[in-house]
């Protein structure tokens, strides 16, 4: 299979550089993730927008106005220290979009932005009913969002009315996914309301010096070293997109087989296993097989991993933004699969032979030092497909995440 230039690792490509025109802003190109969840019309519609919704009690009496000032607070605080949650992304004619940071002229500027990035809701509308106005604007906007926006939400008559002690609230942060994967997103919300209780008020910035904070690009962060990467990388990388190729399925087909899962954990097993297992059993519960092709038909399941763990240490608690890796299990011999759904014994047989597949498969994949550098590589084949002009949709889709 012809992988285009996608086996070549090139960390010069991605780094962080100033642009002529702007001196004091600084742009990488994307890579991996970034560039699939990055298509400029597919980001223009917020169709990899990711969202968090927290419940929250509050432990002192407060109104939304005097929260909103502590989040803008914190939210400085989280600029200064991972400018990553500022950058904006641009795109031009060479494929995967530019990512930018230009620092704020001053504090005034810098308060500016965040108080564009916090808003506070005097509402009887819950979080979820908010999420859903929010993606229905997006696609309507048709325009690429900033990086994240938190919302709060109180059933209070105005922003100046007093919370009560042992109230609920609501957070609610949109995420532009070019900017953050999910462990990232949780990793800020948790830094953020964690910053609510401290006192950040009289902090100062010296504005611009934040550029040396910026995450440094993956490519550069491997514990592995990039140009070492030969033979035993691209035979992995051809044998991993090779996998992902052997079959599709439709949407509404995935659909099924994530709102199918329920499981529980196994002993020396993660959640993770567990749940590939169950979303095999699911699949063939909801679309049975003939009989006769459990014997030359296989299941493929290609999703992302934390990629952190390939990053040099001290780089990896620190890092912003995406870092996905990839794993993809086959499910061959269909057959010792194929169970009596009203059989409880068989059901956790089954599972329990899938999640052995599974954890064999994650171990061949995970255990390579190269798998980032790999994932990265995938992801940039997909994105190039995606995007051109020969790739034309056809509703079908994979699995790629639970």
């Amino acid at each position: 299979m012809a992988i285009i230039d996608s086996k070549k690792v090139e960390p010069t490509k991605y780094r962080w550089h100033k642009i002529h025109d702007t001196a004091d802003s600084v742009q990488r190109r994307g890579n991996g993730t970034e560039n699939w969840v990055g298509l400029r019309k597919e980001n223009a519609r917020g169709q990899y927008d990711c969202h968090i919704l927290l419940n929250a009690t509050t432990q002192h009496p407060l109104t939304l106005v005097s929260l909103k000032q502590r989040l803008v607070h914190g939210l400085l605080k989280q600029r200064f220290e991972h400018p990553n949650i500022a950058c904006k992304a641009f795109w031009d004619e060479q494929f995967g979009p530019l990512i930018r940071y230009t620092p704020p002229s001053n504090n005034e500027e810098a308060v500016l932005w965040a108080q564009q990035s916090v808003e506070v809701r005097a509402t009887s509308q819950g979080g979820l009913e908010l999420r859903r106005e929010i993606v229905s604007k997006r696609k309507a906007q048709n325009r690429s969002s900033e990086s994240c926006t938190v919302y709060v939400l109180s059933d209070v008559s105005d922003t100046d009315t007093l919370i009560a002690k042992g109230s609920s609230l609501e957070f609610l942060v949109h995420f532009n996914h070019i900017y953050w994967d999910g462990i990232s997103a949780r990793v800020f919300l948790g830094h953020l309301l964690s910053s609510v209780g401290q006192d950040t008020e009289h902090a100062k910035y010296c504005w611009g010096q934040e550029i040396e904070n910026l995450t440094a690009p993956i490519l550069d962060s491997l514990k592995v070293d990039p140009q070492t990467l030969g033979k035993n990388y691209e035979d992995s990388l051809e044998e991993f997109l090779s996998v992902m190729f052997k079959f599709d399925l439709t949407q509404s087909e995935c659909q099924k087989i994530i709102q199918g899962v329920k499981s529980r954990l196994g002993h020396g097993y993660t959640i993770t296993h567990l749940g590939q297992a169950a979303t095999l059993l699911t699949l063939l519960k909801l679309s049975p097989l003939p009989y006769e092709s459990f014997l030359d038909q296989s299941v493929i399941m290609p999703l992302p991993v934390n990629g952190r763990r390939y990053l040099r240490e001290g780089l990896a608690d620190k890092h912003y933004g995406s870092c996905q890796a990839c794993a993809v299990v086959t499910f061959d011999h269909l057959r010792q699969f194929a169970v009596d759904f009203e059989d409880k014994d068989a059901i956790i047989e089954a599972l329990t032979d899938a999640m052995k597949v599974t954890k064999t498969a994650y171990d061949h994949w995970l255990d390579k030092p190269y798998l980032l550098p790999l994932g990265l590589a995938k992801d940039n084949f997909f994105s190039a497909l995606l995007e051109s002009s020969e790739s034309k949709p056809d509703g079908k889709a994979v699995p790629v995440s639970l």
